[in-house]
């Protein structure tokens, strides 16, 4: 394949201008679901009596504080950010990391790795399809643990061994992928399918944002189980009635 590096600069060069979708794509779905954050939290007590706003009364209340009464853009948009705050610190948190160590290595691993013999195109579609089956140890420490160890913890506490957790399980994620690619073929297998595809750059262009855009929603969804698993299970401690030991 090293042969062929001369043929891959300018789709190479066209797959860099459209590096933005991916990015596009999770901003969108991040600003739907801070939207969503925002709408609930304008009809929230106080204190607030429901997560993730119970979670974060100050923040709920400075949303409401910086709504007014909704007329304004400058409003709408302030209670938006504020949104996107208490989803970063809440559902939001396993995604954000997640995402920042794999960006990091497969951008690393894409753009500047001098050892890659393969196109960028192609390594880029190699290693976000296959993260579709790797990336899912990751949604599994996030459905195990950010209910307990984050949203339950305190930042001297468990808050910090989450991150580490879903730090490692991200990078784990990552060299699991570049094991499964070399030792299998998976890049070989990809360089002949997309070497004479007419639609090779819009393959790898869209690849990645439809990958993104799956890993995201199971992010997201794992937490919004675990943490709606979390909430049950402390009610029924609540109410559970007392019941005496057997002699």
């Amino acid at each position: 394949m090293a042969d062929d590096l001369p043929r891959c600069e300018k789709a190479d060069l066209q797959l860099e201008h459209w590096t933005f979708v991916r990015f596009l794509v999770m901003g969108l779905i991040m600003l739907y679901r801070a939207y969503q954050i925002r709408q609930n939290g304008l009809s929230q007590k106080q204190p607030p009596e429901e997560m993730p706003y119970k979670a974060h009364p100050d923040l709920t209340k400075r949303l409401k504080d910086v709504d007014g009464d909704g007329s304004t853009i400058g409003g709408f948009i302030l209670s938006l950010l504020v949104a996107a705050m208490i989803f970063v610190q809440s559902e939001g948190v396993g995604f954000v990391v997640y995402f920042a160590t794999s960006f990091t290595m497969d951008n690393y691993m894409i753009f500047f790795a001098e050892h890659v013999e393969i196109c960028e195109y192609i390594m880029q579609v190699v290693l976000y399809s296959g993260g579709c089956v790797t990336f899912l140890p990751c949604v599994l420490v996030s459905y195990l643990f950010q209910g307990r160890l984050y949203d339950q913890g305190a930042w001297l506490g468990t808050k910090p061994l989450f991150i580490f957790l879903m730090v490692a399980s991200a990078a784990g994620s990552f060299f699991l992928r570049l094991f499964l690619i070399y030792r299998c073929g998976y890049d070989d297998f990809v360089d002949r399918l997309l070497k004479h595809n007419h639609f090779k750059v819009l393959i790898a262009i869209l690849v990645p944002p439809i990958v993104d855009a799956v890993q995201t929603l199971m992010l997201i969804g794992a937490s919004m189980v675990t943490k709606g698993l979390d909430e049950t299970q402390r009610a029924s401690y609540e109410i559970a009635p007392d019941t005496p030991e057997s002699a």
